[in-house]
């Protein structure tokens, strides 16, 4: 493989120089604008039950350790070999980003793709693995979702609002299935799509050519064009991911579950998906970072139509966050911290 031009080589550094920088503020700004939340955490953390608040951070763990296991499953998928441990710290930093950073999913990638590189990934794979991971978790999430709107329209409970953010999850879910789908089936078709479109950011976007240089350009095209080739003589491969992404939605429900139960309130299994599907719907689709503040609200009001207390709601709502958001994004920043960035 030939060389990478002296700019090319010199541009991953400088942009990973620039995202490392760019995370200790980002974790204050996540702090300063979430201060409320930490105030109610306070409040809610004094009368909660330790049993299960210790029962919850068990399922916490549990989350991020089958979380890993997906990012290293399709990984595996992709012809890369990593252990578990490493594939939870990438899955840490991601966590991170998506949380704590504006651009929510897209630095969460950033983030994963420029840590994977310093963990010896190259960029392509780390890239289709991140997206790959979306694609399993969203093919897992779809029943729950299903599941809640059910409940929540047999309780004539369902508002617009929800029915809107399902629509526009179903269209993102469905949009990146297709295009992993088709990059799958027609790699070639792929990565000639790919190649005309960074030719075109680098003819219309001033400043862009310096980090897609040509050469650099072909040589991502065909490292994707093999590893998505690599991906279809290996189907069987997808079972295990999917598995994982089954347990994630098992864990956060029980996580969820937990929260109330501290709080000395126990939920019916369908009230318990009802607004864990309203959350996770607002958050994937609401324009602030991981939702701030839209799913909190979101969740209270489903539980409190479905006969929870309104006070009982709001308390297990933020104390879910607690275990979702703050631990999350607080061991990501930690993870990542502990990675040093490559010498340009």
């Amino acid at each position: 493989m030939s060389a990478s031009p002296p700019h090319a080589a010199a541009a991953m550094p400088r942009l990973r120089r620039i995202l490392w920088l760019l995370a200790p503020p980002g974790l204050f700004f996540a702090v300063v604008l979430r201060s409320a939340d930490l105030s109610a955490l306070r409040a809610v953390l004094v009368p909660a039950a330790p049993q299960w608040l210790l029962a919850a951070a068990f399922l916490a763990g549990a989350f991020a350790v089958n979380q890993g296991a997906l990012y290293q499953s399709v990984f595996g998928i992709l012809g890369e070999d990593i252990t578990l441990g490493h594939a939870v710290s990438l899955s840490l930093v991601m966590a991170f980003a998506s949380l704590a950073l504006p651009a929510g999913t897209a630095s969460g990638i950033a983030y994963f793709v420029s840590a994977a590189r310093e963990r010896g990934i190259a960029s392509p794979r780390a890239l289709l693995a991140a997206l790959a991971y979306y694609l399993f978790e969203y093919g897992a999430l779809l029943p729950v979702l299903l599941i809640g709107m059910a409940v929540l329209r047999l309780h004539r409970d369902l508002a617009p609002a929800s029915l809107i953010a399902l629509a526009l999850f179903y269209a993102l879910a469905l949009g990146t299935a297709g295009l992993m789908v088709w990059g799958i089936a027609r790699p070639e078709t792929a990565t000639q799509r790919l190649t005309e479109a960074t030719t075109w950011l680098r003819r219309t976007v001033r400043g862009v050519s310096g980090l897609l240089s040509a050469p650099g350009v072909a040589r991502l095209a065909s490292e994707i064009q093999e590893i998505l080739m690599l991906a279809r003589r290996r189907p069987a491969h997808a079972v295990r991911p999917l598995l994982h992404a089954v347990f994630l939605q098992g864990i956060a429900l029980a996580l969820l579950d937990a929260a109330f139960a501290a709080l000395g309130f126990r939920l019916a299994p369908a009230v318990l998906v009802a607004g864990y599907a309203v959350g996770t719907i607002f958050m994937l689709v609401s324009i602030t970072p991981s939702g701030a503040g839209v799913v909190e609200g979101a969740m209270t009001v489903t539980f409190t139509s479905l006969g929870v207390p309104l006070e009982t709601a709001a308390a297990a709502t933020v104390l879910f966050r607690l275990y979702t958001f703050w631990l999350p994004m607080l061991a990501g920043f930690l993870v990542l911290r502990s990675i040093r960035p490559a010498q340009a």
